[in-house]
């Protein structure tokens, strides 16, 4: 799951572009339209934007499917783009780069958090656990719990989103993400992600 955008409302056209420069898919007028090579029944049932929320969801995600993608955001009312910014998706070892420092970076590590627990660890030297999402309260931990860093680091319960704002070179790494049901304390997911805070990338808000 990849947040392009934390919602569409206000924003009429979203554009998705693969590393080639082939457009992937447009969001507009409320409607998601696949394009070309894109626009086929094993890729479309795969692929999904939840305009809702703005994430694309890739399910099952192939190694094909690795790459850099672009995405640019227009405003409804003026035409004025007021977004754009680059994805790197590497399936085998998941990786989401958003990726500029001083930037917002948004990663969107479950669909809603209602119902789980999470555990969210550095795993770049080592395993060190960043936060703990559990009985709806988020706790980081150790060197994490200061005020500095609880300034730039959030979690969004809401739509399992991680907002890091303003990234910062140092955020770079390694992380690993375990979902647990509450109600069983079963696994319900883990999934790997790589941040790198470099690059060129532009957003607006």
């Amino acid at each position: 799951m990849l947040q392009l955008m934390t919602m569409t409302k206000g924003h009429d056209e979203l554009k998705l572009y693969n590393g080639a420069g082939k457009r992937v898919f447009t969001f507009k007028n409320s409607k998601t339209v696949f394009h070309t090579d894109f626009n086929t029944p094993l890729f479309l049932q795969r692929w999904s934007f939840v305009a809702g929320n703005g994430t694309l969801i890739i399910n099952p995600a192939e190694r094909s499917d690795s790459g850099t993608y672009t995405v640019e955001i227009f405003n409804e009312a003026t035409g004025a783009s007021v977004g754009k910014h680059t994805i790197q998706i590497i399936v085998g070892g998941l990786e989401y780069g958003r990726v500029s420092g001083g930037q917002r970076v948004s990663v969107q590590l479950v669909l809603n958090a209602a119902g789980y627990e999470l555990k969210f660890y550095s795993t770049t030297y080592g395993q060190e656990g960043v936060f703990t999402f559990k009985n709806n309260m988020t706790a980081f931990h150790k060197r994490f719990n200061t005020p500095l860093f609880l300034q730039r680091w959030t979690f969004v319960a809401g739509n399992g989103t991680l907002i890091i704002n303003p990234a910062e070179s140092s955020d770079s790494g390694t992380y690993t993400v375990e979902i647990y049901r509450e109600s069983t304390g079963r696994i319900a997911g883990k999934q790997t992600i790589v941040l790198n805070i470099a690059g060129t990338v532009q957003m607006m808000a």
